[in-house]
């Protein structure tokens, strides 16, 4: 897009439900059948989102390309901002151990914080804001998300 900024689109294709009407031994087994709002397959835009890097240091460190995130230089030092649909489990839990069903644990609450919820519509996505201050080793971040009226409705206020 123009120097230190990236778009990145996503798109889902996701219907159905899981086994035993997504009911499980305390939580569903299969995170990948999450709550959704019709179990009829559809084409949903999961997220859209703008990441723009303000670079504080003239080191860099080279990345490769992962899922949602560009390959190359990256600033050893940097504030970015995030801003459009995202997940927020993306940009606050990188638990390396339990955070993607589709690699991972499956059980709903061993795939993130199973203690609590986080802002989402039914199917997991949310419009944000959100700013990380980056250094070597070290990360600081805070956001802002909308809301569903309902729980895990898709109207977001």
């Amino acid at each position: 897009m123009w120097d230190g900024a990236s778009l990145y689109i996503n798109p889902e294709f996701a219907g159905g439900s899981g086994l035993s009407t997504s009911f499980g031994v305390g939580a569903s087994t299969n995170g990948e059948a999450y709550r959704i709002d019709s179990p009829s397959p559809k084409v949903d835009l999961a997220k859209i989102f703008v990441k723009q890097y303000f670079s504080l240091s003239c080191k860099t460190d080279y990345f490769d390309s992962d899922l949602n995130r560009m390959g190359g230089k990256v600033p050893q030092k940097y504030i970015s901002i995030i801003v459009g649909k995202i997940s927020v489990t993306d940009i606050f839990d990188s638990n390396s151990y339990s955070h993607d069903p589709r690699t991972q644990f499956m059980s709903w609450a061993l795939m993130s914080n199973g203690a609590l919820d986080f802002p989402a519509n039914t199917r997991g996505y949310t419009p944000s804001l959100a700013i990380e201050y980056v250094t070597k080793g070290n990360e600081l971040r805070y956001g802002i998300s909308m809301v569903p009226t309902a729980p895990n409705g898709m109207k977001m206020n």
